[in-house]
């Protein structure tokens, strides 16, 4: 199972037991699924801080208990069988030259990522189908794909919704850049076209510290 799926199924299963998906945590959990390889619920809860378990009245073995119907059994494999994207926001279509998992999908949501996938996003979806977009937008910019009426349309619904920040959209980009492995000069392509079209909404702002921190300390 790719980085992306298991993050994808992990994402679902917190918001299944009323956890907000916390990205810092979500990369916490998958830095030490890349250092072991496999899947050890107990290790991995141990590993996350106390002050986590107290936000939300919880305890490391009901973690243990999400981790293990997550993704429990699994092994982390490279991103591979990758295929092309469509981004559909607010019902207009983007074609994105874009590369993602194969098999990847959002359980318990209408967003699935495959051979022939369509990403809908609008002001009602998940948190989760709005990083997919976003994720999918990056994977398109990392290949010279950027769309910047994409990421405007994006960048709305991120405004409309309020309900993400710049940090947190920061973090995943960083997360998707550890997956992704881009070169220094992608990443710095990327962040010049981020800043001159979209710098200045929630988005750009989040894309464009992601990236810089990206290029500070490559993933590689």
């Amino acid at each position: 199972m790719t980085r992306a799926q298991m993050r994808s199924r992990l994402a679902s299963e917190w918001e299944a037991m009323g956890w907000e998906w916390d990205l810092q945590i979500g990369g916490l959990i998958l830095d030490r699924l890349g250092a072991d390889g496999s899947v050890n619920p107990q290790a991995i809860a141990a590993a996350l801080p106390s002050s986590y378990m107290s936000r939300y009245g919880s305890d490391r073995e009901s973690i243990a208990e999400v981790i293990e119907r997550a993704i429990g059994g699994q092994v982390l494999e490279a991103d591979r069988d990758k295929a092309p994207s469509t981004v559909i926001i607010n019902g207009d279509t983007y074609n994105l030259s874009v590369e993602l998992s194969g098999e990847a999908k959002i359980e318990g949501s209408p967003i699935k990522v495959g051979p022939g996938p369509q990403v809908n996003i609008d002001i009602d979806a998940s948190r989760e189908a709005v990083f997919t977009g976003i994720e999918a937008l990056l994977h398109a910019g990392f290949a010279g794909g950027w769309d910047a009426k994409a990421v405007q349309a994006l960048g709305k619904v991120v405004e409309d919704r309020g309900d993400l920040t710049a940090e947190e959209i920061s973090t995943f980009t960083q997360e998707v850049g550890k997956s992704e492995r881009p070169e220094p000069g992608q990443i710095r392509a990327l962040l010049e076209k981020v800043a001159v079209g979209a710098a200045s909404s929630t988005l750009g702002q989040g894309l464009t510290a992601g990236l810089g921190l990206l290029l500070q300390n490559p993933p590689f």
